[in-house]
């Protein structure tokens, strides 16, 4: 296996002549461009892929085959690297920076064997240092329905990468403004972003103000302004069945909490209870027959999450913090 280790920046050598080079291009804080080129007639074609050593790890451990089989065969799923007939350039986009990837090129044969050793580089991509303004981002609400809306969060050109989201307002003045930032910024590293957010949050409640809240970095790591908005989703259709859902609505107590909370439906009957976090992952699922119960959410980020509680066709959401 041939191995080149690259630290954003384009002072890297190419990797060791073999059936495919692998060159880099490009690197900024979120991406890496590499230009692949087939150096042996025996490679038919070949795929390419990038991640993580623990994800590749993850993988082989998952599946008991190799890496490489996974990248290049349908062995029980289709390939999942990117297949190329002859030389290519292709660039990784939404990639985490300071984390080190490894650039797979995996060669196949006429038959769609592979060709081992596969040819591989390393690269981490960083931010750009030069970058020392203050970052701004720009909130803006559109499409505002009973139970959604159309967030855009617009970063400037001294933002790097930035977390978002949307908190209900009473929520925000109970914990306050710094507590909602730091959970913010408390996100995991899978949801940092680094271009134009366009995002539409489902599952909101009727006639509720929320606030939308935006912080980002620079290139040296600081944290800019935060940006809040707030906005209020429509009345639902019918006025009695809204006042009927706060009259009654589901408690969560307490609403900020480690992950260990007591829920009240208010007398409803049995139905699906599910939790997701901010950008709809799933953490708890579970049918339920009881009115109170207790849930316990274990091994979950700080953060702000949706209980979302579902029977017959109505759907009912409320909102909670993990600490």
């Amino acid at each position: 296996m041939a191995l080149t280790l690259v630290f954003g920046s384009l002072q890297a050598q190419e990797a060791t002549q073999n059936k495919v080079t692998l060159t880099l291009d490009e690197t900024t804080a979120s991406t890496f461009t590499y230009t692949f080129t087939v150096n042996s007639d025996s490679v038919a074609a070949y795929y390419i892929f990038a991640g993580t050593q623990s994800e590749i790890d993850q993988y082989e451990s998952m599946f008991g085959v190799s890496i490489e089989e996974i990248i290049a065969t349908p062995v029980m799923w289709s390939p999942w690297g990117i297949r190329c007939p002859g030389d290519t350039t292709y660039t990784w986009t939404q990639m985490t920076p300071n984390t080190e990837y490894v650039v797979y090129a995996v060669s196949v044969d006429a038959s769609g064997a592979v060709i081992y050793p596969s040819d591989t580089a390393m690269v981490t991509p960083m931010p750009d240092a030069s970058i020392t303004g203050v970052s701004n981002l720009s909130i803006a609400f559109s499409e505002i329905t009973e139970n959604s809306v159309r967030m855009v969060v617009t970063p400037d050109s001294n933002t790097v990468s930035f977390f978002d989201g949307i908190v209900e307002t009473q929520l925000f003045d109970s914990i306050g403004f710094d507590s909602v930032v730091s959970i913010i910024k408390g996100q995991p590293q899978t949801y940092m972003l680094f271009e134009t957010d366009d995002w539409t949050w489902n599952d909101l409640d009727p006639n509720t103000k929320y606030t939308g809240v935006a912080v980002g970095q620079n290139g040296v790591g600081e944290w800019g302004n935060v940006d809040t908005l707030s906005f209020t989703t429509l009345q639902a259709t019918s006025v009695a069945e809204v006042e009927g859902d706060k009259a009654n609505g589901i408690v969560i107590y307490p609403t900020v909490n480690d992950g260990q909370f007591s829920v009240s439906l208010a007398g409803r009957q049995e139905g699906m209870v599910t939790i997701t976090d901010v950008r709809g992952a799933v953490v708890y699922s579970q049918e339920v027959a009881a009115s109170n119960f207790e849930v316990s959410l274990n091994n979950v980020s700080s953060g702000v999450y949706f209980l979302i509680y579902q029977r017959e066709g109505t759907v009912e959401t409320q909102q909670f913090v993990v600490k």
